[in-house]
């Protein structure tokens, strides 16, 4: 009876060796000979996380469009960054500076045209970074945007004429043969903004925003005039500035349309209230005399409001397994800001009074930018 146990024991252990060391390398031969079987998988994984997503579209209201605001909807990625590419005209006003006088004469009657200092199209950057809260499609965003233009205006001396000064007060009477000016303009600000996006309708969203922004703006005048019956080989000098800083509020409303497959038309606008301080200053002497010189400054505070706004139109797609969300847009962008230019104006000559203008300045022009979400 013990033999007979043990014979069936051995015959066993016998019959697992034999299918361990024959069968079973068989079919592991057997399934290894598909070379496309992970690919295989990892494309049925991907099918099945397009279906869920596509469900999810069609749940939340999306009507399965591909949309920057159902990316941050459904929470698929958490962080979003985009650099913009803007190319600017600033246009400054109060930056006159001379008659081009039809006579070598100042006295009245003058008869001629204002020159002005103007600065060229220039290129601006923003770069911005977006953060998904993960609740009630709350997204905060921070951006900063900088922007340097100069150049010099130098017009030519009229047939027979001459220039008279419109800044200065130790050239009341004088007429020069020569005059430039050089305007130079620097920006830089920074803004955080908490959004919320709203469909409105199943391809049509609104995004409202609430923020703090902060804005610096430096405007420099240079004046020289030279030449003429008085200074002769001589120069006047004048050099301005006005410079501001403030903090304030911002509120915006921004729109875009889905019109097809990832292709959209955005348009949005910006209110900024900064209340912050300008610092002006005035400086005027002859090259021949420099001890001589009219100095002038002042300091106050005040709300300087700006207004942005912007229209285009982009496309959005998704890769890397769906997992990266990539925009590209293209449009107008512009920007006005009151009251920004603070440099001195001359109310009286004798004696001699100043008071700031108060101009204002705007800025136009293209844009192109790309964002990337993961």
């Amino acid at each position: 009876m013990t033999i007979g146990i043990v014979t069936i024991l051995l015959a066993l252990v016998g019959f697992l060796v034999l299918w361990m060391s024959i069968a079973y390398p068989l079919m592991r031969k057997k399934v290894g000979r598909d070379p496309y079987f992970e690919q295989r998988t990892e494309r049925e994984i991907r099918t099945l996380k397009k279906q869920v997503k596509q469900l999810k579209r069609e749940n939340a209201g999306y009507n399965g469009i591909v949309s920057d605001e159902f990316e941050c909807a459904t929470a698929e990625q958490d962080f979003r960054f985009e650099a913009r590419a803007l190319y600017l005209y600033p246009s400054i006003s109060g930056t006159d500076f001379a008659y081009a006088n039809g006579s070598t004469s100042a006295s009245t009657p003058i008869h001629g045209t204002t020159e002005d200092a103007k600065l060229k199209t220039t290129w601006g950057f923003a770069l911005g970074a977006e953060y998904n809260f993960h609740m009630d499609q709350l997204f905060v965003d921070a951006e900063y945007f900088h922007l340097t233009s100069n150049h010099t205006t130098s017009p030519s001396t009229p047939k027979g004429g001459s220039f008279v000064s419109l800044k200065g007060v130790l050239t009341e009477t004088f007429t020069f043969a020569n005059a430039r000016s050089n305007l130079d303009l620097d920006i830089n600000a920074i803004e955080v903004t908490v959004n919320r996006s709203f469909m409105i309708a199943p391809d049509l969203f609104l995004v409202p925003s609430i923020g703090l922004t902060g804005q610096f703006f430096e405007i420099k005048q240079n004046t020289w005039y030279s030449g003429g019956a008085t200074l002769l080989s001589d120069t006047l000098n004048i050099a301005e500035e006005s410079k501001y800083w403030g903090v304030g509020p911002s509120f915006g409303l921004d729109s875009k349309w889905h019109c097809y497959n990832g292709v959209y038309i955005n348009a949005g606008i910006t209110g900024l209230f900064p209340y912050g301080m300008f610092d002006v200053s005035f400086l005027e002497y002859r090259n021949s005399n420099q001890s001589n010189q009219l100095i002038l400054t002042s300091s106050f505070h005040q709300i300087a409001p700006i207004v942005q706004y912007d229209v285009g139109f982009g496309y959005s797609c998704e890769f890397y397994s769906d997992n990266r969300f990539l925009t590209i847009g293209l449009g107008y962008q512009g920007a006005y800001c009151f009251n920004q230019n603070q440099l001195f104006s001359i109310d009286s000559y004798n004696p001699p009074r100043y008071s700031s203008q108060g101009k204002d300045l705007s800025l136009n022009g293209l844009f192109i930018s790309g964002s990337l979400r993961f």
